[in-house]
């Protein structure tokens, strides 16, 4: 409805809601377009797009444009600077190309990832929340909830320091201690 769409737009900002909608890995890294055969000398580091694993796909390991060779099955689709895309292999290829920056680039694309699955969650949580509401509505009106309510109330009414010893001992180095005076009738 209308109402909960107002709502989701005031949550989300317009580059949450374009996180949303995008796709962190992909199936067949080959089939993006432009995609170099070589990495260019780069001056400003690549941004990286999605993540590939082929290895259980059956099909041959893909080429990186750093190393030139068909070892690797796992990587990342990079996008240049120039427009151009890249296929890069997953840590060693990376490193060796762009140095420090590559933790960077990879660190940038991880928490990307991350703040889709935190918006996703949310989505959920918001979902479920009016659900939650009228349950916890329900557990305040409930005969059990309220007796329990009424058992502790005595407890603590009746046997103040008791419920108070009870209550502080275990919080004492995570232990309680009992101490058990027995009269000595025949002295």
């Amino acid at each position: 409805d209308i109402g909960s769409a107002l709502r989701e737009r005031e949550l989300l900002s317009r580059e949450d809601q374009e996180l949303l909608q995008r796709e962190f890995t992909i199936s067949d890294p080959e089939s993006v377009p432009n995609l170099a055969s070589r990495l260019p000398t780069l001056s400003d580091p690549p941004q990286i797009i999605a993540k590939y694993d082929t290895k259980k796909s059956g099909r041959p390991a893909l080429r990186c444009c750093h190393c030139s060779s068909r070892r690797h099955w796992k990587g990342y689709v990079l996008r240049l600077p120039n427009g151009q895309h890249a296929l890069l292999a997953e840590r060693h290829c990376g490193r060796e190309a762009f140095g420090l920056r590559w933790e960077q680039v990879e660190n940038a694309f991880k928490q990307q990832v991350s703040r889709q699955a935190d918006l996703m969650r949310l989505a959920r949580v918001r979902q479920v929340f009016p659900d939650f509401v009228l349950e916890l509505e329900c557990l305040r009106e409930n005969e059990q909830v309220l007796a329990y309510d009424k058992f502790r109330d005595d407890l603590r009414r009746k046997f103040g320091p008791l419920s108070r010893r009870l209550g502080a001992e275990p919080r004492r180095n995570g232990r309680f201690d009992a101490e058990i005076r027995v009269r000595n009738r025949e002295a």
